[in-house]
C-alpha cells in the first residue's frame, strides 16, 4: 500500500494550516521540519538585511540544521514539501531537509504559502476587498460562471477560452473601482481622469532634485514620503520612510515609486523613454500563459 508523508517548514503557523489540512486530505503522516535554533520575530524581518533569514536567504551554501527526530523516509512512496515563499524561492532550511535524506526514488509534491500581514496581525480592512458577486472559475473551458445575486449565468472572461490576457486569479485590480462597478455593468466606475495629478507633480520635484544631485532629507520629506504617509494612513502602520542616499540609489527608489504610484495612468512609457531605459527594458523575456 502506498504511502504519504506531509513535511512541512512553518515560521508563522500559515504553512502548518495548510500541511495540516492537506495530510488530512491525502490521509498523510505529518513531519515539522524543525530548524536546531528556532527564529524568533527578529530573525524573520526581511527589512533588515542583518536579520537572521536574510543572512542565510543571501547565502546559496547557508543550510541551517534541523531536528532530525529519526524520521525514515523509507516507507513512504510521496513526499508532499511545504514551506513559506522567502525571497520568492523556498527557504534554505528545505535544502536541509532535502539533503538529509535519501529521497531517490519517490514522488516529491512540492507546496508552498504566502504570508499575508494584514490578515494575520488582525489589520485586516474588510474595506480593502471586495466581493463582486461572481462564482470564480479560471477553468479554460468554463466560459460561463453564475452570478451570485440571481443565479444566471454570464460570461466568465477570466478564462483562457474567453479573454487570452486574462488574469485567470479571480482577482481585479481596485484602482479605479468603486461600489458602482457592478451597476454600470462591469465598465469601470465613473471616475474623473486626472490630467496631472499632485502625486506626479511630487514624484516629478523628487527625481528633477535628485539628477541635480540635490535631494535633500527635506526634499524627500516633501514629496516620497508625503506619499507614503497618505498611502499609510489609517492602518496603524508605520510608512516605510525613505531617507538619503547615494544620487543612485535615490534614482532606483524615485523610479519604482514612480512604478507602483502611478501604475495605470498611462505614464510608464513615457517614463521609460526619459530614463532612457526603454531598449533594456522592452528587450528581455516576457512570460506569459500559453492558451489551452
Amino acid at each position: 500500500m502506498k504511502k504519504a508523508l506531509v513535511a512541512y517548514f512553518s515560521a508563522s503557523g500559515v504553512t502548518e494550516q495548510v500541511a495540516e489540512k492537506l495530510a488530512s486530505a491525502a490521509h498523510a503522516d505529518c513531519f515539522r521540519i524543525q530548524p536546531k535554533i528556532a527564529y524568533a520575530k527578529a530573525d524573520l524581518d526581511w527589512t533588515n538585511k542583518s536579520s537572521r533569514s536574510s543572512v542565510e536567504m543571501s547565502d546559496p551554501a547557508s543550510r541551517p540544521e534541523i531536528v532530525n527526530e529519526n524520521l525514515d523516509v523509507s516507507s513512504y512512496d510521496t513526499i508532499f514539501i511545504g514551506f513559506p515563499i522567502w525571497w520568492y524561492v523556498a527557504p534554505t532550511i528545505i535544502n536541509t531537509f532535502l539533503e538529509s535524506f535519501d529521497l531517490s526514488g519517490k514522488t516529491i509534491v512540492p507546496f508552498a504559502t504566502a504570508y499575508n500581514k494584514s490578515v494575520l496581525d488582525g489589520t485586516y480592512d474588510p474595506n480593502d476587498y471586495e466581493w463582486l458577486g461572481y462564482e470564480y472559475s479560471p477553468s479554460p473551458v468554463k466560459t460561463t460562471v453564475q452570478r451570485i445575486s440571481d443565479g444566471a449565468q454570464v460570461g466568465n472572461n477570466d478564462s483562457k477560452a474567453r479573454a487570452e490576457h486574462a488574469s485567470y486569479t479571480g482577482l481585479l485590480f481596485k484602482k479605479y473601482v468603486d461600489e458602482s462597478f457592478l451597476e454600470n455593468g462591469k465598465a469601470g466606475a465613473p471616475t474623473t481622469y486626472p490630467m496631472l495629478r499632485y502625486g506626479d507633480v511630487l514624484l516629478m520635484y523628487a527625481e528633477a532634485m535628485n539628477e541635480m544631485n540635490q535631494c535633500s532629507q527635506e526634499v524627500l520629506d516633501a514629496t516620497i514620503n508625503k506619499l507614503r504617509e497618505r498611502a499609510y494612513n489609517g492602518t496603524g502602520l508605520e510608512y516605510p520612510r525613505v531617507t538619503e542616499g547615494s544620487q543612485q540609489q535615490l534614482r532606483t527608489v524615485i523610479r519604482t515609486e514612480r512604478f507602483i504610484e502611478m501604475a495605470w495612468e498611462g505614464h510608464r512609457y513615457s517614463d521609460l523613454i526619459r530614463w532612457k531605459i526603454a531598449g533594456k527594458v522592452f528587450n528581455r523575456p516576457i512570460y506569459f500563459l500559453n492558451r489551452a
